[in-house]
């Protein structure tokens, strides 16, 4: 009988020293990031010297008993390509702050209390120049239980990565200092690259049309401002309409025929424009503008739904980024072009009566362009090849 309640109780001090180290040990960790910088070429050849860092963040009005910021973490160096441990290291805290906003400015009332203790760990060491890179890795436990997308934070764990690429991607891939975009995306994958090329050149061929037309319609139509944005209207409108159900389509015929099909149609309706005269009617421009509608609508839902699937999960961040970054560069090409033929063709003068015949040169000589650059999106859209059953996410490490 005495054995048995020693056992109880031993088993009762167990367990209560085991909750004991799990509140101790949760509810401190509010975020983190971790970093490299690339110093130069190594000691050894073939080798570069880095400087890795952790930067973790704990809050300063954590409940009482939350554990303290580490003096010492663990860092996992993976070699990518063949999924093993390059190297484990223990690294003591180098540097600690505490930031906390004093002063949020006058649009923020009655702003809440922020304070973060801040850890910072550094290391630097030698690595071999390898063909598919590295990633640094730390893991730790618990965050803070008020982070609303994380189901029961405060016993979630974290981790932070930051990856080193090869020199498979370029020769000078692994000098960058933590490169903000993952180049691994491209590599081998025909999906991702070509769609975002047909993103670009599709927002380049198009952005510029409503810009052109409203000049057209107002200049050469003699049409108010209004008028001549109702006309407008007629282009959105289409998009708006036909781009759910051309994005759900994607989802059981391959983008890229609908995505295609889309640019064609795009491709058809500039050069179609590029013919415009001072008697074309009204109607007929309003009929292009919904060609050029439906032409957008078919292309860009599919086309992202190719983009972001032509990718693992890990990567999504990185494509929807891209796709963002596809749509600026696009948009500049436009005006630039269009900026550029009229500077060509018209020079440094003011659209008025006497230079309305250069004027509507210039703008079918930007239409002609702007739909050879479409019918090259066409090729650039059906190049992609299949992304139904033929997985062409790679694996970076």
């Amino acid at each position: 009988m005495s054995t048995a309640t020693e056992l109880k109780k031993t088993l009762l001090i167990l367990l209560c020293s085991f909750m004991l180290l799990q509140t101790v040990s949760a509810k401190h960790i509010a975020g983190g990031e971790m970093r490299y910088t690339y110093l130069g070429p190594g000691f050894d050849a073939n080798t570069g010297s880095y400087r890795i860092s952790l930067r973790l963040y704990r809050d300063c009005n954590a409940p009482v008993g939350s554990a303290n910021l580490q003096q010492v973490v663990d860092i996992t160096i993976y070699q990518n390509g063949v999924s093993t441990v390059y190297k484990q290291l223990q690294v003591y805290m180098s540097q600690y702050d505490i930031n906390s906003l004093s002063d949020p400015g006058p649009c923020i009332n009655n702003p809440p209390a922020v304070c973060y203790e801040v850890g910072t760990y550094t290391v630097e060491l030698d690595l071999p120049l390898t063909a598919n890179g590295y990633t640094i890795a730390h893991q730790g436990c618990c965050r803070i239980g008020s982070i609303s997308n994380v189901i029961g934070s405060s016993v979630a764990g974290y981790t932070y990565v930051a990856t080193i690429p090869g020199t498979a991607i370029t020769p000078l891939a692994s000098r960058n200092s933590s490169p903000v975009l993952d180049m691994s995306v491209f590599r081998h994958n025909t999906a991702f690259t070509c769609s975002n090329l047909a993103a670009m050149i599709n927002y380049a061929a198009t952005y510029a049309v409503a810009f052109l037309l409203s000049l057209y319609l107002q200049y050469i139509k003699m049409l108010g401002p209004e008028t001549a944005g109702l006309i407008l209207i007629a282009q959105p409108v289409v998009q708006v309409i036909f781009s759910p159900s051309a994005g759900r389509l994607s989802d059981r015929i391959e983008p890229r025929m609908i995505a295609s099909i889309g640019m064609a149609l795009t491709a058809a309706g500039l050069l179609t424009l590029s013919l415009l005269a001072p008697e074309t009617p009204v109607w007929s421009i309003v009929a292009l503008l919904l060609i050029l509608g439906l032409g957008y609508a078919l292309f860009s839902s599919p086309n992202t739904n190719a983009i972001m699937s032509s990718v693992d999960r890990r990567h999504y961040g990185v494509a929807s980024s891209m796709v963002a970054t596809m749509r600026a560069l696009g948009q500049l090409m436009s005006m630039a072009i269009a900026m550029m033929i009229f500077s060509v063709v018209m020079g440094r003068v003011q659209v008025v009566p006497g230079v309305y015949p250069e004027f509507l040169t210039s703008v079918r000589l930007i239409f002609l362009v702007l739909g050879i650059l479409a019918i090259l999106g066409i090729y650039a859209s059906y190049a992609r090849g299949k992304i139904r059953g033929n997985n062409q996410v790679t694996d970076s490490g």
